[in-house]
């Protein structure tokens, strides 16, 4: 083409795809391109090398040396709804890639959109008549609906005692309710191709919910009545208090969990953020199900809970069912959590011993809050000093080979949270890996990362969110857990603007604060002497 129609161009490319997206496919067309591929395939077939492909093909790709016939089955299935449904599937921004050959020296214009219009976060806020607080973003390209409701609890709303009592809550919200028992509510969600599940953290808890447009009021009921009328079964306490129990044991089995498990009781010997959310099993063998009765009272209420629909359902749909199923949950402000910033006592360095025949070494510092704005820099700082790629990985592994793996970790919460360097090593090699892990921590705080190297993690980071805002699943409850800890629902999607704004001298200043060996706790983890 002239290149001076380059715009007229690729606009008449988008409003073809569009058109795509719109399902105007005719039956003519569809039967033309049908006897297209039926005439390639079987003329493919013809010679007895043709016949070897396809069988050799059909085997290695799909286990099925006839797939070649099981395929031209399919093909005469093929209606408009499913080309429709297909293009809306994989013809999205996301996924999409431009080239354009142009003449020396021509600036080609930027045509792709955002990340934030690319996604569509058209998400709305609506707040019910008894104070929770909905979610809703319309995507109608697939039949499915996505549900997450959480509250904000988990280690915050924990003592020494009742450690790990959110994670037994919330486990035990799908496993009966007044109206169905454990094994008839986890039968109706089968039955329909559906699914319900909890989680619990450190600053929240809640359940998620996942099924295909046409169930969306018996899931939403379903989903609604585990919120509101949990029975919290002894049996099913009994039942998940050894699930827990037995991932504690096998925790405390991997090296690397013991290093963080010896960090987090230094840097936050006085705060929840030290335990682990499963608990521990002197405090789970404490817990009985009144316990859990009176927990989830405390913290189930209207002020302290966001909901989010996300998928295939409008604004207005959600609302209505939304106040239908949810108008009983109890109104009221969220309760008081644990307010006060951790406290530790640093410089510090704990050495633990493990039965396995290797070493870790950790070197941890006080972190940041969720609400700090210097996390998407803390974010640049964590990728560029992870992965295989990295300075520290080549310098320990590549070029001396003393590591097994090795990079940078983080943890934000409501309060600060932890920033960390980590490295698995032989026994003998540990000092010499704590000290080239100190000169990448030196070279990052005085002369900064290489621009290329924080450029790069940085565009690691919008890649890798890209294709996170297309899971609604995950965007519905990451949006929900910011709109409660006070980020605000549109967090997610303002990420990569935030993140092309940033300079190297923002990435120094953050390495800086944070990487300060004053303020340092150092973990070393060595095999049980015999």
């Amino acid at each position: 083409y002239d290149d001076d129609k380059e715009s007229a161009l690729t606009a008449a490319i988008d409003a073809q795809i569009s058109s795509w997206l719109e399902g105007s496919f005719t039956k003519e067309e569809i039967e033309k391109a049908r006897r297209q591929v039926l005439v390639n395939e079987l003329g493919g077939l013809q010679t007895m090398a043709g016949q070897a492909s396809s069988y050799g093909s059909g085997e290695f790709y799909t286990g099925n040396p006839r797939h070649a016939e099981f395929y031209l089955e399919q093909i005469q299935s093929v209606t408009p709804d499913k080309l429709r449904d297909v293009a809306r599937n994989y013809l999205t921004t996301p996924n999409r890639s431009l080239v354009l050959l142009t003449p020396e020296n021509k600036t080609v214009a930027q045509t792709v959109p955002s990340a934030k219009s690319a996604v569509g976060g058209n998400v709305t806020k609506k707040t019910l008549s008894n104070g929770v607080r909905l979610l809703v973003r319309e995507d109608h390209r697939l039949p499915f609906v996505n549900f997450s409701a959480v509250m904000g609890g988990g280690l915050l709303s924990e003592n020494e005692n009742n450690n790990g009592i959110t994670q037994l809550t919330a486990e035990l919200l799908t496993r009966g309710t007044v109206k169905h028992n454990a094994e008839e509510l986890a039968l109706r969600i089968e039955n329909l191709g559906a699914s319900l599940g909890a989680f619990a953290g450190r600053n929240s808890f809640g359940l998620n919910a996942h099924c295909l447009t046409e169930n969306t009021d018996e899931i939403f009921g379903l989903f609604a009545e585990c919120l509101l009328k949990p029975t919290f079964p002894a049996t099913e306490l009994d039942k998940q208090r050894g699930v827990q129990i037995a991932s504690i044991k096998e925790q405390h089995e991997k090296p690397m969990f013991i290093a963080q498990e010896a960090l987090r009781q230094t840097l936050f010997s006085d705060h929840p953020y030290r335990w682990d959310p499963n608990g521990s099993e002197t405090s789970l063998q404490k817990i009985k199900r009144d316990d859990l009765a009176a927990h989830y009272g405390r913290l189930a209420s209207a002020g302290n809970l966001v909901l989010s629909v996300f998928g295939d359902i409008t604004a207005d749909r959600a609302a209505s069912l939304a106040e239908k199923f949810l108008s009983s949950l109890p109104t009221g402000i969220a309760p008081a959590l644990t307010n006060r910033a951790p406290q530790a006592a640093l410089p510090a360095r704990v050495e633990r011993t493990q039965p396995k025949q290797q070493a870790i070494v950790l070197i941890g510092f006080p972190g940041l809050d969720i609400k700090d704005p210097r996390n998407d820099a803390m974010a640049v700082l964590q990728r560029a000093m992870s992965g295989l790629s990295s300075d520290l990985m080549i310098e320990v592994r590549d070029k001396r080979g003393l590591a097994y793996y090795g990079g940078a970790s983080s943890m934000s919460g409501q309060q600060a949270g932890m920033f960390m360097l980590y490295c698995g090593t032989r026994p003998d090699a540990v000092p010499q890996v704590e000290q080239l892990m100190r000169e990448q921590m030196a070279r990052a705080t005085t002369q900064g990362l290489r621009d290329e190297e924080w450029q790069r993690a940085r565009e690691q980071l919008i890649a890798d969110q890209a294709m996170d805002l297309q899971d609604n699943g995950g965007l519905a409850q990451s949006c929900a857990i910011n709109e409660l800890l006070g980020l605000g629902y549109n967090h997610e999607f303002e990420r990569p603007a935030r993140l092309q704004a940033l300079t190297s001298a923002q990435i120094r200043e953050v390495a800086a604060s944070l990487m300060q060996t004053n303020r340092e706790a150092v973990t070393i983890v060595l095999p049980e002497k015999k």
